[in-house]
């Protein structure tokens, strides 16, 4: 991802979120925290991703993901663990802190053209918190600050997927016939 510079976002409704401090912990490891749901005053973290935090990763896709890829190809441990190592390897991978813990991820590309969403996972038992919501809104600011899209594929079962999405201003651009791809074009 690209540097994301400092600023202060304060938004009051229910629904916004609050960016602050954002600092560089060093050279390849930029840092934020962010407040969902600003009266909660419930605290986030998202930072780099390290080789350690690989068997997070893949526990947190099983356990959030895992239930929509058995109903369309069958879950085989071998071959999604290959994927994870490819991927863990190729993207840039953050993690999600709330309250201290790791709670989900997510997964990000940035070409001269686009920002492609390659995952976003947060633990079910964290989900409908406004957490993901916050990451998205992370993740838009920084493509809109280099004016691109943001590209990113959801399976077609996952309804909750893909009404999320849209609920952040994505639109389908290509169906497939298990996925569909859908973007957000820059403000």
């Amino acid at each position: 991802m690209s540097d994301f510079p400092s600023l202060a976002l304060q938004r009051r409704s229910a629904s916004a979120i609050e960016i602050s401090n954002v600092y560089r912990a060093s050279s390849n490891d930029t840092r934020f925290s962010f407040r969902v749901r600003p009266q909660k005053k419930d605290e986030c973290c998202i930072r780099k991703a390290h080789l350690d935090d690989s068997e997070f990763v893949f526990a947190a896709k099983q356990k959030a993901f895992r239930e929509y890829v058995e109903q369309v190809w069958d879950w085989y441990e071998s071959h999604q663990r290959e994927l994870h190592n490819t991927r863990f390897a190729k993207h840039d991978f953050r993690i999600v802190e709330f309250h201290g813990n790791d709670v989900g991820f997510f997964a990000t590309s940035n070409t001269s053209g686009v920002l492609k969403l390659h995952q976003l996972f947060i633990l079910p038992e964290h989900q409908s918190r406004g957490i993901g919501s916050a990451c998205m809104k992370r993740i838009i600011y920084e493509a809109s600050v280099e004016q691109k899209p943001v590209m990113l594929g959801a399976l077609k079962i996952n309804t909750h997927a893909i009404a999320f999405y849209q609920r952040l201003g994505f639109v389908i651009a290509d169906p497939h016939s298990t996925h569909v791809q859908m973007e957000k074009l820059p403000e």
